[in-house]
């Protein structure tokens, strides 16, 4: 996905993170944050990382709640194996 060969739906894109929607979710608008830079812990990215992931949640969240007409969305922080290669830091919302 974030390499591009994954088919996704991308709701969001920089130079950081991508945000999508998720494969199976369980709930309207549950989408993934996830930085495009492997991390296996939050604590092995540095401060101006994690600000820059956190910062862009509130932008993402907003757009939902907008599309989908809800009033509040729940937040949570993943971190994920993928392929068996690298971990990501995700937030799922």
């Amino acid at each position: 996905m974030i390499e591009g060969k994954l088919s996704c739906h991308m709701i969001y894109q920089d130079d950081d993170c991508i945000s999508i929607l998720d494969k199976y979710p369980i709930d309207n608008g549950h989408s993934l944050v996830i930085t495009k830079k492997p991390y296996e812990k939050i604590m092995d990215m540095d401060v101006d990382e994690v600000a820059k992931l956190f910062s862009k949640i509130p932008k993402i969240a907003k757009a939902i709640i907008r599309a989908l007409m809800l009033t509040h969305l729940l937040l949570r922080r993943i971190m994920v194996k993928l392929q068996n290669k690298l971990y990501h830091m995700f937030m799922y919302i």
